[in-house]
């Protein structure tokens, strides 16, 4: 007797299995990117203060809420004395204590325009061209803040003064439109 082969197909692909997989991978790296996306929003304003880009920064603001917010608030805040000397890159902490300085003088509505923002920006940075790489911006953003969710629309991002002028965190509140967050409030530390 003869003895007979078998023959054997090969092995199929279980191409389903991949599609899950594949799936399962799209869907995290899809949610962190919606989870980072304010915090890429805030790095944005902040490299764009440094490059003094105010079209950027003026897209990223809602400034008429801003402008109401920080109206609402308007009070006193204990500012110590910056240092003169400070090399310090101009970040979104200076321009949330210009505003506040701002406020309760003449010109405060127009700082929210590109006009009055570039000319707020300019005095502010006054001998501050030192410009950080992006490493470094990135670093400082990391050991400087810290953020949260308040709702899927609401996001906070607490920020610690480069300069030491204040005791405690400003807060920065973003609001999502569509897939763009924007700056809707500022508030400062009580102490």
């Amino acid at each position: 007797m003869a003895y007979r082969r078998k023959i054997v197909a090969p092995k199929k692909t279980n191409w389903v299995s991949y599609l899950v997989i594949f799936s399962i991978l799209a869907f995290f790296l899809v949610g962190l990117t919606f989870y980072l996306l304010p915090f890429v929003r805030y790095y944005e304003m902040e490299k764009a203060l440094m490059e003094r880009d105010v079209g950027t920064v003026v897209n990223y603001i809602k400034a008429d809420d801003l402008k109401a917010n920080l109206l609402k608030r308007k009070g006193v805040i204990a500012l110590r004395p910056s240092n003169p000397t400070s090399q310090a890159p101009l970040s979104l902490v200076d321009l949330a204590i210009a505003w506040y300085q701002k406020m309760g003088k003449g010109g405060f509505e127009r700082t929210f325009t590109t006009e009055g923002l570039y000319a707020l920006i300019t005095e502010v940075g006054q001998g501050r061209g030192v410009e950080e790489s992006t490493g470094a911006l990135i670093n400082r953003i990391i050991k400087n803040t810290s953020f949260e969710y308040e709702s899927i629309d609401e996001f906070s991002l607490r920020a610690k003064d480069p300069q030491g002028r204040l005791v405690g965190y400003v807060t920065f509140r973003f609001q999502r439109e569509g897939f763009n967050w924007r700056l809707v409030d500022i508030q400062f530390p009580l102490f």
